[in-house]
């Protein structure tokens, strides 16, 4: 008893960050073991594309490759930004990597690490704001441990790691603020300008920093402060500006046409698709005004919606209670900035009617300032619990909440980014994939496979040609072993050999296939979450 007291008087105290380095070095470690578990999604070699279409728009080279392909400015996904996506290659080149597993999971795993820094942003965003170890590390648990989040972290190059800048250059804000520091407020544009070029959004941030120096100016009370401030504001332009055109190529002829058609087609994005939500099928271009805000609800564990209301509610309460504190630089100001992070964007894909599909994956960075408002929440019931027995029971059910978490995280591997909580039915067989969005993204035809290749040691296996459309069948072979890579071939009939011959179901439709008994084959293996088939195979003779 008296061990535990120490230890947590040690995180409380902010005695060292060895606790935060351990839970990292850990996350690490569980990565690299899963790592080979998560398949590919639809959209990787998409962006892959792009990093190479970029790469060649700027140093040349390839011929073969440029005359088989569109040029940078033909391309359809060019409005993306490239700053993550050239890591990612140039990670493969430096490595000199040829063979597609190797290339996959390397890609994966840097991914998988950029989650895990932008964990680390949190951790110390959080201590710094509450000068708290135990605050700071349960920030961090929250914010990794979000089960979609997290299996995403592996195979999302596009959402993950605007995610994870979105935290760090949330860190960046507050630690230059707080510093006060023309260096600060440099390094503070700099991660601006890269947050914008993974993500368009990012210059949320921008004006934001813009608006509260604003206000910094307003309260100034000197002639010698107010030259700092207007000195600090045009450094983050300059340097936040300099940094986004610098990493985004597609800019460089005509950066501001090409920023503004950028913008333009990110608000509304030209994608039609249908998926079911709550047991309808809704089109990507014109989703209900709750299909965020309910995906957020369904999804996000309950300890972190809870503590992220009560948080929201105790900012604005305090925003009432010292409204001027909300236009300085205090603490209470950066919780506006994160109340209106998490908001603001709900509100504007709402009004603007933007193209949304897939869940709420492309709003994932609202999780980087929701988490850290559930901080404030938690903070705020550890201080006003009146006696230590209340404190005990906000860290107990807090803590239950992590644990429940990892503990379903476990049961739904390698699938997580299939995880819904209480508030939908996950226990009727076939309720849930008719209710709402269960594709995997493409990521399930790599256990599929992994299911053959266990079941057929050494013969070769036949998987009938139709089922490659859009069923991420042919990614998942990119993972594979390449002994049991070359075991597999695509036919459309049984080998004459008796080799065994299979049709894969998994796509984008299968739900709605299976939903509609469209179904041609019976399934001889399926793959059920929460009692519902996501994908199988059939075995035909």
């Amino acid at each position: 008893m008296k061990n535990a007291k120490a230890q947590m008087a040690f995180l409380v105290s902010g005695e060292g960050h060895s606790m935060s380095l351990l839970t990292l070095g850990i996350f690490l470690m569980v990565g690299i073991v899963v790592l080979a578990d998560y398949g590919i999604s639809v959209d990787t070699p998409v962006q892959r594309h792009l990093a190479f279409l970029t790469h060649y728009y700027v140093f040349g080279g390839d011929d073969d490759f440029l005359s088989q392909h569109p040029t940078l400015f033909q391309y359809k996904d060019r409005i993306y930004g490239v700053a993550f996506e050239m890591l990612l290659l140039y990670v493969e080149k430096i490595l000199v990597l040829e063979d597609s597993r190797d290339v996959y999971l390397t890609r994966h795993l840097v991914t998988h690490i950029f989650f895990l820094v932008g964990g680390l942003a949190c951790y110390f965003l959080a201590y710094r704001l509450f000068n708290n170890r135990f605050l700071a590390l349960f920030a961090m648990f929250l914010f990794l441990l979000h089960p979609r989040i997290y299996a995403h972290s592996f195979f999302n190059s596009k959402d993950i790691p605007f995610l994870s800048m979105f935290m760090i250059t949330l860190f960046l804000i507050q630690r230059g603020f707080r510093q006060d520091t023309v260096s600060a407020f440099l390094i503070c544009g700099i991660g601006i300008g890269i947050l914008t070029n993974i993500r368009i959004l990012g210059v949320m941030l921008f004006a934001a920093v813009l608006a509260m120096r604003a206000c910094d100016y307003f309260y100034a009370s000197g002639r010698e402060e107010k030259k700092h401030i207007l000195i600090t504001s045009g450094g983050v332009v300059f340097v936040s500006v300099l940094t986004l055109y610098a990493t985004w190529p597609y800019l460089w002829g005509d950066p501001i046409n090409r920023f503004i058609e950028s913008f333009t087609q990110m608000a509304n994005y030209p994608y039609d698709t249908v998926e079911y939500f709550q047991g309808n099928l809704i089109s990507s271009t014109n989703p209900p005004f709750n299909y965020i805000p309910t995906w957020v609800l369904i999804t996000t564990p309950p300890v972190t919606i809870l503590l992220g209301i009560i948080g929201m509610i105790s900012v604005f309460g305090r925003g009432f209670i010292c409204p001027r504190d909300i236009l300085r630089n205090t603490p209470l100001r950066f919780g506006f900035l994160l109340v209106a992070c998490f908001m603001l964007p709900i509100l504007a894909v709402i009004v603007l009617h933007s193209t949304l599909y897939n869940g709420w994956r492309q709003m994932y960075f609202l999780y980087a300032p929701f988490s850290m408002l559930a901080i404030f929440g938690l903070h705020d019931l550890l201080t006003y619990s009146n006696r230590r027995f209340g404190k005990y029971v906000v860290m107990f059910f807090s803590g239950t909440g992590i644990v429940t978490t990892i503990i379903s995280m476990i049961l739904l591997h390698p699938f997580q980014h299939l995880h819904f909580n209480f508030l939908v039915d996950r226990t009727t067989p076939g309720h849930l994939i008719q209710e709402y969005y269960m594709w995997h993204w493409g990521t399930g035809a790599l256990t599929a496979l992994y299911h053959l290749t266990e079941q057929y040691p050494s013969s070769s296996i036949s998987i009938h040609e139709d089922a490659i459309d859009d069923s991420g069948i042919v990614k998942g072979l990119w993972l594979l072993p390449k002994q049991d890579r070359e075991r597999i071939i695509f036919s459309n009939m049984p080998d004459r050999n008796g080799d065994p011959f299979y049709y894969y179901y998994g796509g984008a439709l299968f739900a709605t296939r299976l939903a509609n008994n469209e179904i041609k084959h019976p399934l001889t293996y399926k793959y059920e979450i929460y009692n519902n088939i996501v994908f199988g195979w059939a075995k035909l003779e």
